[in-house]
């Protein structure tokens, strides 16, 4: 029988759909959050590796892990893995590409409805027997008529720009492969620079991955080229804002407001440790872009789908995360 070990922080429900959802002739070991020590002992004899979250993967592993044959991301990011040193153990890895799309996508709607029409200032103000509608109105704006900056137009960046549509906002985004002519047609979207984009979208929204080109991208420099006016979101990854910089902007008004769902640490935050917990022109979340009870299912689908995939040699090598970075053919 084949062996997956399950790594990371899962919900009751996710682990109840590993245990339902595991193909026949293969065994689903689920292990939490082990330490590097207790990682390497459980998948010495492993085939495959689910992980979520930051769960290490030590030199270690990948030296005594000789029967492993994918090593399967829950989510789309992976930033915190090292493609080359995974690859050189001619170890694929994959993701879940696109799978969690809808759901950010409407994490950052909802994102940017929340600063724009201060709800959370105004329930709190509520809870608290204050009828505060007319304090927060000149503050309040509107999505239709906006200019919305897209920075990624992978498969999220082009779902938020038909949201935005939607509302209707023009959208504009910058990439560092342009769409073709007909998708920008079909899209209505319109390529522009990065410096472009800041400098004139009224809503600037992140969507690249953490890449050494895109960390820190937006600092002190970046948020100095926005209008006053605009609000950052970044629904992507935390290290892509320096937020130190994005404080001192938001305290000199630089611009007008920022949307969170990521943090540069996620570990322990509150408004003791973090200053922009403090602001009212910011909106926090943890990190729960894709979390919603719909994307479970589909996730534990493709999960399964790219081990039986592996075990029966229909993805291409070419679909690996780090085939570039084998030694042999796999």
């Amino acid at each position: 029988m084949k062996k997956i070990v399950i790594a990371g922080n899962y919900n009751e429900k996710a682990l109840y759909l590993f245990q339902q959802l595991c193909p026949s002739g293969f065994q689903c070991e689920i292990v939490g959050v082990p330490t590097d020590d207790e990682l390497i002992a459980k998948t010495a004899d492993a085939d495959y590796l689910f992980l979520r979250g930051r769960v290490n993967i030590p030199e270690q592993l990948l030296k005594n892990a000789r029967k492993l044959r994918l090593m399967q991301k829950w989510g789309a990011g992976f930033d915190q893995y090292d493609m080359a040193q995974i690859g050189r153990y001619n170890i694929p890895f994959m993701n879940c590409a696109g799978i969690n799309a809808i759901q950010v996508s409407e994490m950052t709607l909802a994102l940017i409805l929340a600063l724009y029409r201060r709800i959370l200032p105004v329930y709190h103000d509520m809870k608290r027997g204050i009828w505060s509608k007319e304090q927060y109105l000149p503050d309040c704006r509107t999505i239709h008529g906006k200019t919305v900056g897209i920075v990624g137009i992978g498969n999220i960046g082009r779902r938020v720009a038909g949201l935005v549509q939607a509302f209707g906002a023009k959208a504009q985004y910058c990439d560092t492969v342009p769409l073709p002519p007909e998708q920008e047609q079909s899209l209505d979207i319109t390529y522009t620079d990065f410096d472009s984009l800041l400098k004139t979208s009224d809503i600037v929204t992140l969507h690249v991955p953490l890449l050494p080109s895109t960390e820190h991208m937006i600092n002190a420099q970046t948020l100095a080229a926005m209008k006053p006016s605009a609000i950052l979101v970044n629904a992507a990854r935390g290290e892509i804002v320096n937020e130190k910089d994005l404080y001192e902007a938001l305290v000199c008004k630089t611009i007008a407001g920022a949307a969170l769902d990521v943090l540069e640490d996620e570990e322990h935050q509150s408004e003791a440790t973090n200053p922009l917990f403090t602001l009212a022109n910011v909106v926090i979340t943890p990190h729960m872009g894709a979390s919603t009870n719909e994307v479970l299912s589909a996730m534990v689908e493709r999960c399964f789908e790219n081990v039986l995939g592996v075990e029966h040699g229909t993805i291409q090598p070419e679909a690996y995360q780090n085939y570039r970075f084998f030694t042999r053919a796999n």
